[in-house]
């Protein structure tokens, strides 16, 4: 098929949403033609750097890559926020990159050439573009965003952060159901992917949208478990990788030490900053673990991954979340995950790879988590039991199984669209 595929951000050097896309394109371009369009390799919409720096070394078959350029005005809606004064300010910019995008296909790019239009990344809902005024069979997602923060995490966050997500919580609410753009998006789109069965649930009942469920990402490459051992020292070494602000929830696992009955049986390695890491590193010095948690702030991605791959546990603590990139670097490495039972971590950690605590009211749920670390302290075979079933989650959700998959996904997107044509035309 030739596939026209819209992703606001791509680079084969980053994460998260820019590895998301990177991976997608990569392995469709296995079996289709994919044109590319996308606004950035780097920080800002524009940034190239990344993409620019690719191109000189290789190239991938069957890829054609448009980069599209921001407007006048859409770069001055993206000033403020590229200054760092005013970051709401890129939302704005980037709805109006979609005007640019839509804009750049009708002068650019011959539509009736494609089989099928892919909105791919990044997963937030709130923006839909406009690539499916195209009239062409039309598949967005996966999405996510639409799921609801549980009130009793509230209490998990600093007072700002309360009102933050409070804020979010209710827009969020407002914009999902009443949402003109959204609503004539969902229209006109043929295939829906959703990114965890909480968003699959809310689209289907607040918009009678069924959709196929499908984590926006996977696991890549070859796995890594097996080339460590897997047997626990006397210390247990835990990773917690993530922006330090309210959302990533990082108290919680603070709090939560105060159940551990040897609390230096653990190495808390924290990677990321953020605008809570000062008062948060303060506060677990105050609580006596200045000496379990290690505090690397910013580092490599290769020191990222080395310090994954020695780690014993990956720990998420977030009161909203969709599919962390980390979860699969995890898996991949053969590090079992633990997590609030919700979002996306609900549908990817078994039984049998992680450990999921139940939500509740936040003493019960700081209580519940430090139990079950504390019962890995005294019991290190729970770790090494979980490694089995994270390996089987690495093939389970590999992307080289996406390839046949996502052939699928397109037929059936191609065949709502005649479908509903055909009726049209009746």
């Amino acid at each position: 098929m030739k596939i026209l595929l819209l992703t606001y951000a791509v680079s084969p050097y980053r994460g998260s949403e820019y590895s998301v896309a990177w991976n997608h394109i990569t392995q469709i371009a296995k079996n289709h033609q994919v044109t590319v369009l996308y606004g950035t390799s780097g920080a800002h919409i524009g940034d190239d750097d990344d993409m620019r720096d690719f191109h000189k070394r290789r190239k991938i078959d069957n890829v054609e890559w448009h980069r599209v350029l921001p407007s006048n005005l859409t770069n001055s809606f993206n000033f403020f926020n590229k200054k760092g004064y005013f970051t709401y300010s890129f939302y704005v910019a980037y709805r109006r990159w979609h005007k640019d995008v839509y804009d750049y296909c009708k002068s650019n790019i011959n539509v009736d050439d494609f089989d099928v239009v892919h909105f791919q990344s990044p997963i937030g809902y709130r923006e839909p573009g406009y690539l499916w005024k195209l009239g062409l069979p039309y598949l967005w997602g996966p999405i996510g965003g639409a799921n609801s923060l549980d009130s009793r995490l509230l209490s998990a966050l600093p007072k700002s952060g309360k009102v933050k997500l409070l804020i979010r919580k209710v827009l969020n609410l407002f914009q999902l159901r009443y949402s003109f753009r959204l609503k004539k998006a969902l229209k006109a789109t043929d295939l829906l992917l959703t990114a965890t069965t909480e968003n699959q649930d809310v689209f289907e009942t607040i918009h009678g949208v069924k959709s196929v469920y499908l984590p926006e990402n996977g696991t890549i490459g070859e796995y890594l478990g097996e080339i460590k051992h897997r047997e626990c020292t006397d210390k247990v070494n835990l990773i917690w990788i993530g922006s330090i602000d309210a959302r990533k929830a990082l108290r919680l696992l603070i709090d939560s030490f105060e159940y551990i009955d040897d609390p230096h049986v653990f190495t808390v390695h924290v990677l990321g900053n953020g605008p809570l890491k000062d008062d948060l590193t303060a506060y677990a010095e105050e609580r006596g673990l200045g000496s379990v948690f290690v505090w690397h702030g910013h580092i490599s991605r290769k020191q990222v991954l080395e310090t994954i791959q020695n780690a014993d546990l990956h720990v998420i603590t977030s009161v909203s979340e969709a599919n962390t990139t980390v979860i699969w670097e995890s898996i991949q490495n053969g590090v079992p995950t633990m997590s609030l039972d919700h979002c996306g971590m609900r549908d990817i950690i078994s039984e049998n790879s992680g450990i999921k605590v139940k939500l509740a009211d936040y003493p019960k749920l700081v209580e519940s988590f430090g139990r079950a670390l504390d019962n890995i302290s005294k019991d290190k075979r729970i770790l090494t039991e979980l490694v089995p079933g994270v390996k089987e989650s690495f093939y389970k959700y590999h992307w080289d199984k996406r390839v046949v998959l996502f052939d699928d996904l397109y037929e059936k997107a191609i065949k709502n669209w005649q479908s509903k044509n055909s009726i049209k035309n009746i």
